[in-house]
């Protein structure tokens, strides 16, 4: 059960993030330094739409629509990718990883991503456990 998405999108909304639209190169360069970063295994393909309306992140591949040719939305769709097979959806871990890649690939402060999770009551792992989930893949 996906008990906070529609909370995690209203935390996303209330971010005010990026919309500058990126190349698929440039989206293909962010997803490399983030699997060097935090990846096990190999690197998802990065496929594109025509339309529709949802982005979706899995084990081998994310999916982007036009609309979603941004930064913080291929960052959203790697947390996905990142902790699939976990059953984590949109919970507190996966706020968890994607505040991580917020923080270090877009420079979002971290105190704007706590204030807005609270805002919008959307839960948020402790680090500790991010780090164990993180190690216990290799």
């Amino acid at each position: 059960r996906d008990y906070q998405r529609s909370r995690v999108y209203k935390w996303e909304r209330d971010l005010d993030l990026s919309n500058v639209r990126q190349s698929y190169e440039q989206l293909v360069a962010l997803l490399g330094e983030v699997w060097q970063r935090y990846g096990h295994g190999d690197i998802p393909l990065l496929g594109l739409k025509r339309t529709g309306q949802f982005a979706r992140g899995g084990m081998d591949k994310i999916t982007l629509p036009p609309w979603a040719m941004t930064r913080w939305v291929l960052l959203h769709e790697a947390a996905h990718s990142l902790l699939a097979g976990n059953g984590f959806r949109h919970g507190p871990m996966f706020v968890k990883m994607f505040s991580r890649l917020l923080v270090e690939f877009e420079g979002v402060p971290s105190y704007k991503l706590e204030a807005a999770a609270a805002h919008a009551r959307v839960d948020v792992a402790p680090e500790e456990e991010l780090v164990k989930s993180l190690a216990s893949r290799v």
